[in-house]
């Protein structure tokens, strides 16, 4: 079966990263290629030449992805695949034009809970809804979000997956990480692993450690941000006004295994999102989770491996609540051992990468009979 996956950028995000992961545990089942739009993303190009071809549709902006498709048309004429799959709102557009011009059926994936997107963007994706077979929607809350219809395609529901033993054996390197980001034995590292956009609301997770800062001085508890971005200038300067001692930040990195292995909690404050690779890669590598209750978060946290708060509250009182769950954390190391052995233990049950290939081999199927 040969499936070409159409995505706007390769920047590196949760939709891309998936890219890769399935990609490689897909195979001789599924003959994936790859189609991006925006010439100038490509964080994760060289991964996935790894696992299948790779075509730039030579768009220089967002604006000019519409005068992109007669170069998918093209592709997809040359290389004859026998479903285009689509990932994320403006390449669901292209890949659904496209395909219905040419009678390759149409699988699309959803990776964010729909009304988070820019009202010209849900307008164009509900114009081309149609003129695709089957929505893969990551968790439940995004398929709830999604338009509804008479003559709709199907929905289901796939929850991301990850590489499991690749995060549970990178702990062999904490005591080195953790001395590289210039950690002390007695020191709890929160970590945040994230792309640096508006939806993350980074800028949360600096008012917390510069909460902790100011209140609790004498606090174990240190910060690294792992990432960059769209906001990376104005992350940064928000993170001058903390002792850089307390709050590290790394830049953008491919050692996210390692990384994760050095931390001791993970902490996530976004105000909308699907179901984050981001957290579910934590909870392989055994860490609790505290996050907003947003999205298919709580889909995956509960109180058995992690703590959800309350994305409504306002901005001085989310960090005040942030800062003290973290503290709570850090003074019960008992709790936090419970708390990572119920994150390994679900993510490992219910959020493989393999079971997650499997249910979308599942989907092809069913859209190709």
């Amino acid at each position: 079966m040969r499936v070409l996956h159409v995505v706007k950028s390769l920047d590196r995000g949760g939709a891309e990263v998936l890219l890769v992961e399935t990609g490689r545990v897909c195979q001789p089942l599924v003959e994936p290629s790859y189609a991006w739009f925006l010439q100038g993303s490509t964080a994760v190009l060289d991964q996935l030449r790894s696992v299948g071809d790779v075509t730039c549709l030579g768009a220089a902006s967002t604006a000019a992805i519409p005068f992109a498709l007669p170069a998918l048309r093209r592709l997809v004429r040359r290389t004859k695949p026998d479903l285009l799959h689509a990932h994320l709102p403006l390449a669901g557009v292209a890949a659904r034009l496209v395909g219905a011009d040419l009678g390759v059926p149409v699988v699309y994936t959803e990776h964010n809970v729909f009304r988070g997107y820019h009202p010209l963007t849900q307008l164009a994706a509900r114009a081309t809804w149609r003129l695709q077979r089957t929505v893969i929607a990551v968790s439940a809350e995004v398929a709830r979000s999604l338009p509804t219809g008479m003559n709709d395609p199907t929905v289901v529901v796939v929850p991301n997956g990850v590489p499991v033993e690749r995060f549970q054996s990178a702990s062999q390197h904490r005591t080195a990480v953790r001395a590289a980001l210039g950690m002390h034995d007695g020191d709890v590292v929160v970590m945040t692993v994230a792309v640096f956009r508006s939806a993350k609301r980074l800028e949360r997770l600096v008012a917390t450690a510069a909460t902790i800062e100011a209140s609790a001085p004498a606090s174990k508890l240190r910060f690294v941000l792992v990432g960059d971005g769209p906001l990376g200038p104005e992350i940064r300067a928000d993170a001058c006004r903390v002792d850089p001692r307390r709050l590290v930040l790394t830049g953008a990195r491919t050692d996210v295994a390692d990384l994760l292995a050095a931390a001791d909690i993970f902490l996530l404050t976004s105000d909308r999102e699907g179901l984050p690779v981001a957290v579910l890669e934590a909870m392989a590598a055994g860490l609790p989770v505290v996050a907003t209750s947003v999205g298919g978060i709580p889909e995956v946290i509960d109180s058995t491996c992690g703590v959800l708060v309350d994305p409504e509250l306002d901005e001085t009182a989310l960090p005040q609540l942030l800062s003290s769950t973290l503290r709570v954390l850090e003074g019960n190391p008992d709790r936090r051992r419970a708390l990572s052995a119920a994150a390994k233990q679900r993510v490992q049950q219910r959020f493989g990468i393999q079971r997650m290939a499997d249910a979308i081999h599942d989907v092809y199927r069913q859209a190709l009979s």
